[in-house]
C-alpha cells in the first residue's frame, strides 16, 4: 500500500467499513509513501472525515466539489461515493434539500455500477434524513426499499426506526432498543451521524 495509492484507498475503506476509521487515518498519515499523491489523496483524508465525525465547514463542500470536478465520468462507482459524501456533510450543514439530491444521485450512480450493497447503504441514510425533516412515513417507506440487510445494518435500520418512535412519543420502544443498539453500533458499523442519533433519542426518552 506504500507504493500504490488505488491500493491504499481500497485499504482504508475496508478498514471504514470495520469500524477502524482511526487505524485508517493512521494509515493516511503515514510519511513514509512512495507514490505521489494525487486528488484521489484529497479525496480519501475527506471521505475519512466523515465516518470519524470531524467538524465539516462550507469550505470542505468547496474542496469536494473542486475534487469531484477531476472523477472520471466513466468511473460510476468512484462517482457514487463523492455522492453520498456530499449528501453526508450537506445533511451536517443542514442543506436538506441538497443533501437529498446527492442521495439521489450517489444512488442512480451505485445502480449503474451494480452496487446493490451502497444504493441499500443510501437508502438508510435517506430514510434517516426524512426523520431530521418530520417526514415519518416517507421514512419508513426509505427503510422499506432498503431492503436486505448485509451487515449490522438491520441495527442501523433499527435506529432510524427508533427515532421515528421517538418522534411519535412511543418512548417504551426507544428503552427496550437502545441498550442493545447502543452496543451493536460499538462493535459495528458505527456511522456517526446515527450514532448521535440513537444518543440523543436514548437519553431523552430515559
Amino acid at each position: 500500500w506504500r507504493g500504490d495509492e488505488a491500493v491504499l484507498g481500497e485499504l482504508m475503506l475496508h478498514l471504514v467499513k470495520q469500524g477502524q476509521a482511526a487505524r485508517a487515518k493512521s494509515y493516511l498519515r503515514a510519511a513514509d509513501v512512495r507514490f505521489r499523491k494525487t486528488d484521489l489523496f484529497d479525496f480519501l483524508e475527506l471521505l475519512l472525515a466523515l465516518p470519524m465525525g470531524e467538524p465539516v465547514s462550507d469550505r470542505n463542500v468547496t474542496a469536494w466539489r473542486r475534487l469531484e470536478r477531476s472523477l472520471p465520468v466513466a468511473e460510476p462507482l468512484l462517482l457514487g461515493l463523492d455522492y453520498n459524501a456530499m449528501m453526508a456533510m450537506s445533511v451536517r450543514l443542514g442543506h436538506f434539500i441538497e443533501a437529498r439530491v446527492a442521495g439521489q444521485q450517489a444512488i442512480s450512480c451505485c445502480r449503474e455500477d451494480g452496487h446493490v450493497y451502497l444504493e441499500h447503504f443510501i437508502h438508510i441514510l435517506l430514510a434517516d434524513l426524512d426523520v431530521i425533516e418530520g417526514r415519518l412515513h416517507r421514512a419508513e417507506r426509505g427503510l422499506a426499499q432498503a431492503g436486505v440487510s448485509y451487515s449490522n445494518e438491520d441495527a442501523l435500520i433499527e435506529v432510524i426506526r427508533s427515532a421515528i418512535a421517538y418522534e411519535r412519543g412511543d418512548l417504551e420502544h426507544i428503552r427496550r432498543e437502545a441498550d442493545g443498539l447502543r452496543t451493536s453500533q460499538l462493535g459495528g458499523d458505527s456511522w456517526s451521524e446515527l450514532f448521535f442519533q440513537l444518543a440523543r433519542i436514548a437519553v431523552l426518552s430515559a
